[in-house]
């Protein structure tokens, strides 16, 4: 766009203009008596004092030059203008200056712009910084807490006595937060006893502590059925009313049953909590809680490891003691049998008969004795586990019962089995009950399919024993490995204690046996054993 230009006197006549002036002139409805050849510049501008004492300025050779940026708006449009005045001549005294009028409103609307979206940055910097500020004190909270979750998970990792744990989160919680107090409380009938509180306190404080929980009961009932910390500012409802504390805070630590527990948090110092100092104390306080109750999962583990080792030496006993009780009455039995059958006649099927099933009952109770007294050895035997290919020993227990497959057509499928980590005697009896177990099973099967197979996983070994016998029906899984439980009645021989004995030896390596099958369609048994590799 083309500048206005005017040449002026030094008493501010103007006396020439460009065509670029009129037309601005005309458009903008100028009077050319005013605006024009002839007009006074100097009243034109007086309007504008700064640009009136500029252009005086220049005329009068007190500046060399002068420069102004004005608005000049219209109806229609916001218009800025740069008017440069020089005097004339260059060199010499001052006779007229040029003025120069240049419409800069494009470059003032990019800077207006530019002014807006500086602003709008800023905001936004300003925004964001507030942002980071309040993450970066948020990342510092969560650190600070846990920090104090880290340092009081070591410091109970050897101990579980609730008094102790309630110590060291009093040492956390003093080393992170500085000057407070701390107070462990355990509910012993309708009062809170102290168990714990912070040492070297001021003795008005001490006393205070030691005689009860220092906040309205109403602070304790919120805690208790809210489950969660309860912070109190000084001076707020439910602070403390003597005055010895500034804010106080208190977590229920125990919950839903009796000898629940309180964790009291007193600061000596500061009249409110900030955030971190309830983080920190959150933190430790769920550290606390959660070691409270691995405390008394592992008592309550190791009552119920005593109860049942001395019902599992009761029952040894038991089974030992039956068995010899038993012993020699069924030996008897069977001895007085074989000659009350040589005093009978011949002839006397009835009593022949009554004999047989006599008989047949004693065998019966001599193989129930015999069981029985395999249970106590076994299970009073020291393991003493090495690494052992499971290939061979499959191999020698199908040998030992090749009487069992004599005339019958059984095909063995055993696939590639690995090491394991198990005493070799144990085991032996544990795959010789479950392979006597598929053979008995499967003795109406022509031909018998009987599987042996496995599967490494982490950390141990899955090993089965499948065939196509008579099955059983899933719902009475779970009594197979019951003593004396016998699904298939006198249909099959046995006293039901074979698949009890592989339950107690296979738990006593630390695995797991259970079954799966349907009526007629055969069963399968699973047992784990470790890894050889795991142990080596």
């Amino acid at each position: 766009m083309a500048s206005h230009v005017a040449i002026v006197d030094r008493e501010g006549q103007v006396v020439m203009v460009n065509r670029a002036w009129q037309e601005f002139s005309a458009q903008n409805g100028g009077d050319p008596t005013t605006t024009g050849v002839g007009s006074n510049y100097l009243r034109a501008a007086a309007p504008n004092p700064v640009l009136h004492a500029g252009l005086r300025a220049v005329l009068g050779g007190q500046r060399p030059t002068f420069q102004l940026t004005y608005p000049c708006h219209a109806p229609h449009e916001r218009r800025w203008f740069r008017v440069r005045i020089v005097p004339l001549p260059r060199n010499g005294p001052v006779t007229h200056v040029l003025v120069e009028h240049l419409n800069i409103s494009r470059e003032a609307h990019w800077q207006e712009e530019l002014w807006r979206t500086r602003e709008s940055l800023d905001r936004q910097v300003a925004a964001r910084t507030a942002a980071l500020q309040r993450q970066s004190e948020d990342l510092a909270s969560r650190a600070g807490a846990l920090e104090a979750f880290v340092q009081f998970t070591e410091a109970t990792a050897t101990t579980g006595e609730p008094t102790l744990l309630a110590q060291q989160a009093d040492q956390v919680l003093r080393a992170t937060l500085g000057d407070v107090a701390v107070a462990y409380y355990e509910q012993r009938g309708a009062a809170w006893v102290p168990c714990h509180w912070t040492g070297g306190l001021p003795p008005e404080v001490e006393t205070q502590l030691r005689e009860g929980i220092p906040v309205p009961p109403t602070v304790v009932q919120e805690a208790l059925e809210t489950g969660q910390a309860v912070f109190r500012n000084a001076g707020s409802e439910g602070a403390d009313a003597a005055g010895l504390f500034g804010a106080l805070a208190l977590l229920p630590l125990t919950l839903h049953r009796p000898g629940d527990t309180l964790l009291l948090l007193g600061s000596l110092s500061q009249p409110t909590w900030s955030r971190r100092a309830r983080d920190v104390f959150r933190a430790v306080g769920r550290s606390l809680r959660l070691a409270l109750e691995r405390s008394g999962q592992d008592r309550d583990l190791a009552e119920q490891r005593a109860r049942l080792a001395e019902l599992n030496a009761e029952l040894t006993a038991y089974t030992a003691s039956l068995s010899r009780d038993l012993r020699d009455p069924a030996r008897r039995i069977a001895g007085f049998t074989d000659l009350l059958e040589k005093r009978l006649p011949q002839d006397d099927h009835v009593s022949q008969r009554h004999l047989s099933i006599i008989r047949a009952e004693t065998a019966r109770l001599q193989t129930l004795v015999e069981d029985l007294a395999q249970l106590q050895p076994f299970q009073e035997r020291e393991l003493q586990c090495a690494r052992l290919a499971l290939g061979p020993m499959v191999a020698q227990v199908r040998s030992d019962l090749v009487r069992a497959t004599r005339e019958r057509r059984i095909v063995w499928q055993v696939g590639e089995l690995p090491h394991v980590y198990a005493d070799p005697l144990l085991l032996r009896q544990i795959l010789t009950h479950l392979l006597h177990n598929a053979l008995k099973f499967t003795r109406g099967r022509d031909p018998a399919q009987i599987e042996v197979g496995c599967k490494e996983r982490t950390g141990d070994v899955l090993i089965w024993v499948r065939d196509n016998g008579v099955g059983f029906d899933p719902a009475q899984a779970s009594r197979l490995f019951q003593v004396f439980t016998r699904l298939h009645g006198e249909a099959y021989e046995g006293s039901g204690v074979g698949l009890a004995n592989v339950r107690r030896l296979v738990h006593r390596h630390g695995g797991q046996v259970w079954a799966e099958g349907q009526p007629n369609q055969g069963a399968c048994f699973f047992f784990t054993l470790p890894h050889a590799a795991r142990r080596t």
